[in-house]
């Protein structure tokens, strides 16, 4: 798959990891020279500089190819619904995906075409949430239609399947949970059957609501 991402931040940056971690082709389209210029080092080429407002940019960061998604991510209404529009109308792309930050426009968003409109109070919600949790869950991103929430969880010392050596495939893991990233040491890798976590790595899950507190205990529990 390839994916064109407008707009760099906390957003962008963690679909960038997952994507980049599972295998897939990506560009970000980046407004801000200083930002592109600071994230050379992480991303090389495939971060560029442009307005993706302009078909010329977008041209230039692949969407002819044609992309296979258009994530627009930026904190500006207007080009997110510009771009996803131009996506789909003039370059035929099959899925796009945009962040609404004023709740006034989201019935706007979403008479537009656009296939998920995410609102970004959301993410400001949740980070609050998970600035005062009593537990280490971590709510990333909504997965829409699915009621399932992308979850973060950093893996204690103490947790059993550390001290047991319990390999990904030997988790009980409730029906539609799915581990979909690991970061050790800065590091992605990929959830393998055999992959055996260690302490301080952060797993990337997705699951039900109902079942966080299920998931937080077989990752944490001793």
């Amino acid at each position: 798959m390839f994916a064109i991402i407008v707009g760099y931040n906390t957003v962008s940056h963690l679909l960038a990891e997952s994507l980049i971690s599972s295998g897939h082709e990506l560009c970000i389209l980046e407004k801000d020279y200083r930002k592109t210029e600071y994230l050379w080092d992480k991303f090389g080429s495939m971060i560029i500089h442009g307005d993706a407002t302009q078909r010329d940019q977008l041209e230039k960061a692949g969407i002819q190819r044609p992309a296979d998604v258009v994530f627009a991510l930026t904190d500006v209404d207007g080009a997110n619904l510009l771009v996803c529009q131009a996506a789909r109308e003039i370059y035929n792309v099959q899925k796009t995906v945009a962040i609404v930050n004023d709740l006034s426009l989201k019935s706007l968003f979403n008479v537009s075409g656009i296939d998920t409109v995410i609102d970004k109070d959301y993410f400001m919600l949740r980070e609050l949430e998970n600035s005062i949790s009593d537990t280490g869950i971590k709510h990333i991103l909504p997965i829409e239609l699915s009621n399932s929430n992308l979850l973060s969880i950093t893996i204690p010392a103490d947790s059993k399947i550390i001290t047991d050596n319990t390999p990904l495939s030997g988790l009980e893991m409730p029906d539609n949970c799915l581990v979909c990233l690991v970061v050790r040491n800065g590091a992605h890798l990929r959830p393998s059957n055999n992959l055996v976590l260690q302490s301080g790595d952060q797993v990337i899950v997705a699951g039900s609501p109902n079942n966080e507190l299920m998931i937080y205990n077989i990752f944490t529990g001793v």
